[in-house]
């Protein structure tokens, strides 16, 4: 893991010098051994020495590492499934992979500025949409055909943009159902409803995605609203003020050594009672 990291350090060093490059993702065989690691270990141990350090390592991959061309986006999608699979058990908050599922959504649409590299690489033109004649059955990711050397082809189809979009989508919920009781929920979501809507109007999707989007948006916005709802503004201390308790020492002018000066007549009453148990119980004890 040391060496996974130590690597990885070193391709975004080189992403970030030479976009053209990549964008510094880790590499497939990488990605397995973490995912088999998963399987190994406990995933839903507050820290361990072995997960803990793959959680390091899919945190920084997906937080550094960039959208720069289509072969990056398999990678970012694992990634971000390895982080979906670490986090379900303890229901761990992961916020690099949320960042990089609205990074998967935003490039979907289409590009609104023409230096940005990465705007658009997933976005789909009216014409190949409507040209396509399997449009009305939901896409399925291949991620053995999109991950292998020869895949220029296939990443650049329209079935495996709405494949990737599709998958980001069910990737979303899943994180949404497992943190939908967190109090930070609607500030970790909030900014998905806003998203959901443009792809939801989107005219080049078809039937099916608009419908998973549109249930995609309803869920987290009735989560968030939930949860906006249940909070409660804070409020002074509505119970009666208790007294500070006085240390002073208090000073009697006619003092009699025996006598109890408690204002509680019922306690002094106590008080009297114990001491001669006591005085009787020391006598009696002679006596044997």
């Amino acid at each position: 893991l040391k060496r996974m990291r130590q690597l990885l350090s070193h391709k975004q060093m080189e992403a970030n010098e030479d976009p053209s490059s990549g964008g510094g993702w880790p590499s497939t065989r990488s990605l397995l051994l973490v995912k088999l690691w998963t399987l190994i270990f406990p995933t839903s141990d507050f820290q361990h020495p072995v997960i803990t350090i793959c959680c390091l390592y899919l945190g920084q991959a997906l937080r550094h590492c960039k959208l720069n061309h289509l072969s990056d986006v398999p990678q970012a999608l694992l990634c971000c499934q390895l982080a979906l699979h670490v986090s379900r058990p303890a229901a761990r908050i992961f916020p690099e992979a949320l960042h990089t599922i609205r990074c998967l959504l935003s490039v979907s649409l289409p590009s609104k500025g023409k230096s940005e590299v990465s705007s658009g690489i997933l976005s789909i033109t009216k014409k190949v949409a409507n040209g396509k004649k399997s449009m009305q059955d939901p896409e399925t990711l291949d991620f053995v055909r999109a991950m292998s050397k020869d895949n220029e082809e296939y990443i650049e189809s329209t079935s495996f943009k709405l494949g990737v979009v599709a998958a980001s989508l069910k990737c979303l919920k899943e994180f949404a159902t497992i943190h939908c009781s967190n109090a930070s929920f609607p500030q970790l979501y909030s900014s998905f409803v806003d998203l959901l809507d443009q792809l939801e109007t989107h005219p080049c999707y078809p039937k099916w995605l608009k419908d998973t989007v549109a249930e995609t948006r309803k869920f987290v916005a009735e989560k968030v609203e939930q949860q906006l709802q249940s909070r409660h503004p804070l409020q002074l201390y509505a119970g009666r003020v208790k007294a500070i308790k006085q240390y002073n020492p208090r000073f009697e002018d006619d003092f009699v050594s025996g006598r109890d000066y408690d204002h509680d007549a019922q306690r002094a009453e106590e008080k009297k009672l114990k001491r001669q148990i006591k005085k009787e119980t020391r006598g009696a004890m002679r006596e044997l």
